[in-house]
Protein backbone atom coordinates (compact mmCIF):
# COMPACT_ATOMS: atom_id res chain seq x y z
CA UNK A 1 0.00 0.00 0.00
CA UNK A 2 3.01 2.27 -0.09
CA UNK A 3 2.20 3.36 -3.65
CA UNK A 4 -1.22 4.77 -2.69
CA UNK A 5 -1.70 8.42 -1.76
CA UNK A 6 -2.30 9.44 1.83
CA UNK A 7 -5.83 10.48 0.92
CA UNK A 8 -6.68 7.10 -0.64
CA UNK A 9 -5.24 5.20 2.35
CA UNK A 10 -7.16 7.46 4.75
CA UNK A 11 -10.48 6.86 2.96
CA UNK A 12 -9.76 3.12 2.75
CA UNK A 13 -8.85 2.66 6.43
CA UNK A 14 -11.32 5.28 7.72
CA UNK A 15 -14.22 5.27 5.25
CA UNK A 16 -16.73 8.04 5.67
CA UNK A 17 -20.46 7.39 5.33
CA UNK A 18 -20.19 3.61 5.03
CA UNK A 19 -23.32 1.60 5.74
CA UNK A 20 -26.99 1.58 4.93
CA UNK A 21 -28.96 4.80 4.54
CA UNK A 22 -32.37 3.82 5.88
CA UNK A 23 -34.24 6.80 4.43
CA UNK A 24 -32.64 6.63 0.96
CA UNK A 25 -34.82 7.66 -1.94
CA UNK A 26 -32.16 7.01 -4.58
CA UNK A 27 -30.12 3.81 -4.83
CA UNK A 28 -27.66 2.70 -7.51
CA UNK A 29 -25.39 -0.31 -7.87
CA UNK A 30 -22.35 -0.99 -10.03
CA UNK A 31 -19.75 -3.70 -10.41
CA UNK A 32 -19.91 -7.35 -9.49
CA UNK A 33 -19.24 -9.34 -6.33
CA UNK A 34 -17.94 -12.14 -8.55
CA UNK A 35 -15.32 -9.76 -9.98
CA UNK A 36 -14.40 -8.47 -6.52
CA UNK A 37 -15.57 -4.89 -6.98
CA UNK A 38 -19.15 -4.00 -6.21
CA UNK A 39 -20.74 -0.82 -4.88
CA UNK A 40 -24.15 0.35 -3.73
CA UNK A 41 -24.63 4.10 -3.43
CA UNK A 42 -27.62 5.37 -1.43
CA UNK A 43 -28.74 9.00 -1.44
CA UNK A 44 -31.46 10.99 0.29
CA UNK A 45 -32.46 13.81 -2.04
CA UNK A 46 -34.79 16.59 -0.92
CA UNK A 47 -37.61 16.56 -3.49
CA UNK A 48 -38.27 20.31 -3.17
CA UNK A 49 -34.68 21.60 -3.39
CA UNK A 50 -33.09 18.61 -5.22
CA UNK A 51 -30.16 18.82 -2.79
CA UNK A 52 -28.39 15.63 -1.71
CA UNK A 53 -29.01 15.67 2.04
CA UNK A 54 -27.21 12.42 2.88
CA UNK A 55 -25.11 9.82 1.07
CA UNK A 56 -24.00 6.35 2.21
CA UNK A 57 -22.39 3.41 0.49
CA UNK A 58 -21.63 -0.26 0.74
CA UNK A 59 -18.60 -1.51 -1.19
CA UNK A 60 -16.59 -4.64 -1.78
CA UNK A 61 -13.05 -4.01 -3.07
CA UNK A 62 -10.31 -1.72 -1.74
CA UNK A 63 -10.25 1.12 -4.27
CA UNK A 64 -14.06 1.05 -4.37
CA UNK A 65 -14.20 1.72 -0.63
CA UNK A 66 -11.97 4.77 -0.93
CA UNK A 67 -13.71 6.06 -4.06
CA UNK A 68 -17.18 5.69 -2.52
CA UNK A 69 -16.05 7.28 0.73
CA UNK A 70 -14.76 10.39 -1.00
CA UNK A 71 -17.76 10.46 -3.36
CA UNK A 72 -20.18 10.65 -0.44
CA UNK A 73 -18.26 13.66 0.85
CA UNK A 74 -18.33 15.29 -2.59
CA UNK A 75 -22.08 14.87 -3.20
CA UNK A 76 -23.55 15.77 0.19
CA UNK A 77 -24.90 19.31 0.11
CA UNK A 78 -24.80 19.55 -3.69
CA UNK A 79 -27.71 19.76 -6.04
CA UNK A 80 -28.56 16.69 -8.08
CA UNK A 81 -27.38 18.56 -11.17
CA UNK A 82 -24.01 19.36 -9.57
CA UNK A 83 -23.64 15.73 -8.43
CA UNK A 84 -24.33 14.58 -11.99
CA UNK A 85 -21.46 16.73 -13.23
CA UNK A 86 -18.89 15.01 -10.98
CA UNK A 87 -16.38 13.00 -12.96
CA UNK A 88 -13.84 10.31 -12.29
CA UNK A 89 -11.21 13.05 -12.44
CA UNK A 90 -12.95 14.87 -9.56
CA UNK A 91 -12.85 11.73 -7.43
CA UNK A 92 -9.26 11.00 -8.45
CA UNK A 93 -8.21 14.53 -7.48
CA UNK A 94 -9.94 14.17 -4.10
CA UNK A 95 -7.98 10.94 -3.58
CA UNK A 96 -4.65 12.64 -4.18
CA UNK A 97 -4.26 12.65 -7.95
CA UNK A 98 -1.59 10.87 -9.95
CA UNK A 99 0.61 8.10 -8.62
CA UNK A 100 1.36 4.44 -9.28
CA UNK A 101 -2.25 3.54 -8.45
CA UNK A 102 -3.77 6.36 -10.50
CA UNK A 103 -5.07 4.12 -13.29
CA UNK A 104 -6.88 1.88 -10.82
CA UNK A 105 -8.34 4.88 -8.98
CA UNK A 106 -9.44 6.49 -12.26
CA UNK A 107 -11.13 3.29 -13.39
CA UNK A 108 -13.17 2.98 -10.20
CA UNK A 109 -13.64 6.72 -9.84
CA UNK A 110 -15.20 6.84 -13.30
CA UNK A 111 -17.53 4.00 -12.38
CA UNK A 112 -18.49 5.55 -9.06
CA UNK A 113 -19.03 9.01 -10.55
CA UNK A 114 -21.11 7.44 -13.28
CA UNK A 115 -23.06 5.65 -10.55
CA UNK A 116 -23.82 8.96 -8.86
CA UNK A 117 -25.12 10.36 -12.11
CA UNK A 118 -27.07 7.20 -12.83
CA UNK A 119 -28.57 7.23 -9.33
CA UNK A 120 -29.71 10.81 -9.58
CA UNK A 121 -31.00 10.44 -13.17
CA UNK A 122 -32.88 7.20 -12.52
CA UNK A 123 -34.11 7.90 -9.03
CA UNK A 124 -34.82 11.59 -8.74
CA UNK A 125 -37.95 11.17 -10.84
CA UNK A 126 -39.01 8.22 -8.67
CA UNK A 127 -38.23 10.13 -5.49
CA UNK A 128 -40.32 13.08 -6.61
CA UNK A 129 -43.18 10.73 -7.43
CA UNK A 130 -42.75 8.94 -4.11
CA UNK A 131 -41.41 5.80 -5.80
CA UNK A 132 -39.56 3.17 -3.83
CA UNK A 133 -36.60 2.99 -6.20
CA UNK A 134 -34.77 0.90 -8.70
CA UNK A 135 -31.37 -0.54 -9.30
CA UNK A 136 -28.98 1.50 -11.45
CA UNK A 137 -27.04 -0.06 -14.28
CA UNK A 138 -23.28 -0.48 -14.30
CA UNK A 139 -22.13 3.03 -15.34
CA UNK A 140 -18.84 1.72 -16.70
CA UNK A 141 -20.77 0.32 -19.66
CA UNK A 142 -21.61 3.89 -20.67
CA UNK A 143 -18.00 5.09 -20.67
Amino acid sequence: MLDYTDQLRDHFFNPRNAGVLEAANAVGEAGSLAEGNAIRLMLRIDAATRIVEAARFQAFGGPAIAACSVLTELVEGRSVEAAQRLTGADIDAALGGAGRAAALRRSWAAGVAGGAGAVSRRRSAGAEAGGAGSRGEDPRAEA
